[in-house]
């Protein structure tokens, strides 16, 4: 079931902000179990909220803290669409996102391509659409001109016999097959929307499936001014103080080109979403322990410290927050 907005974390959070004074007026109110009960100055690190925390900005935008559980935090901020902001809904209809995984058997733009993997995702909502998956045959591609590395192969004998299993696999077909499937795949699906490919650098995915469609013949399905690179939001990300690609619990199987795929949408959309909540700059610290507004806390262990935290009122974390209700259970 997809989130809606939830109009009483909309008034709770006006209420907050006017109670609390004009320092809550930017950034993003905490609401939890119908209680505003902290603020943070930007949308990140939900691994430190439990799961159904919602974020209110300003504007009445709302994140729900989705996955995981209350021991380990959550997985991911997920925005709820708004029913009456039309760009948002319509997202997925004017523009497209694709994340594209591919595995191979070199590391070259030539390399022997084994299998690809792709998923359409919307990087406001960390919505995934439709997917695809092809293991290919090896000989197909060397035949096609790809390339094989020693190292690669060297490499890929220590990984785990289901990853290995993209060698063997029943459902294999020639290159030229499995790039046809793909093209029809995305025309399929993105019909005459923009479709923005996603894959890990400009020389590896998109260039490698770049050089094996001109190899075949087959015209490459999106132009060459969509490619996007994932490892550019990675380092975006990370100058944020936020790293999804390893923080977010991989589901699937490492080396699975469609499993790695989707995992690439889920961090992608993660960073995405952060880059695009409100970035208000205020002139006080933040709390070391919650990352919220006000005075850094000396002691998260103690209410009754010098210095004690606005935002977490002394406990080292906000309501709503793991830290808080293991505080407040002692």
């Amino acid at each position: 079931m997809k989130p809606t907005i939830n109009p009483k974390a909309t008034q709770l959070a006006n209420e907050y902000r006017h109670t609390d004074g004009s320092e809550y007026e930017g950034g993003l109110v905490i609401v939890y179990n119908n209680e505003a009960g902290g603020w943070m100055r930007h949308l990140n690190n939900p691994q430190g909220w439990m799961p159904g925390c919602i974020a209110v900005d300003i504007n009445g935008n709302q994140w729900v803290a989705s996955g995981g559980d209350d021991y380990n935090g959550s997985e991911q901020w997920v925005a709820i669409p708004s029913d009456n902001d039309e760009n948002k809904a319509n997202s997925m209809n004017n523009t497209k996102h694709l994340m594209i995984d591919i595995e191979a058997a070199g590391k070259s733009t030539s390399a022997a391509l084994l299998s690809i993997g792709a998923v359409f995702f919307d990087p406001a909502t960390g919505e995934l659409g439709e997917q695809f998956y092809q293991p290919i045959k090896l000989a197909s591609a060397q035949y096609h001109g790809g390339t094989i590395d020693a190292s690669t192969v060297e490499w890929w004998m220590k990984q785990s016999e289901e990853a290995r299993s993209v060698f063997n696999a029943e459902n294999r077909v020639s290159l030229k097959n499995a790039l046809h499937e793909l093209s029809c795949f995305i025309e399929t699906t993105a019909g005459d929307a923009d479709v923005h490919v996603w894959g890990n650098g400009p020389a590896y995915d998109n260039a490698i499936l770049a050089t094996a469609f001109h190899a075949t013949w087959i015209k490459q399905p999106w132009s060459f001014s969509k490619d996007t690179c994932v490892r550019t939001m990675v380092m975006l990300g990370r100058q944020l103080g936020i790293d999804p690609k390893y923080d977010l619990p991989m589901k699937g199987e490492h080396h699975n080109a469609l499993d790695d795929a989707i995992h690439q949408a889920r961090y992608v959309s993660t960073i995405w979403q952060t880059l695009f909540a409100p970035h208000i700059a205020m002139p006080e610290e933040d709390c070391l322990e919650c990352g919220g507004y006000g005075r850094v806390c000396t002691d998260a262990d103690s209410i009754d410290g010098e210095e004690t935290c606005e935002a977490c009122h002394g406990s080292g974390a906000m309501k709503g927050s793991k830290a808080y209700e293991e505080h407040c259970n002692r």
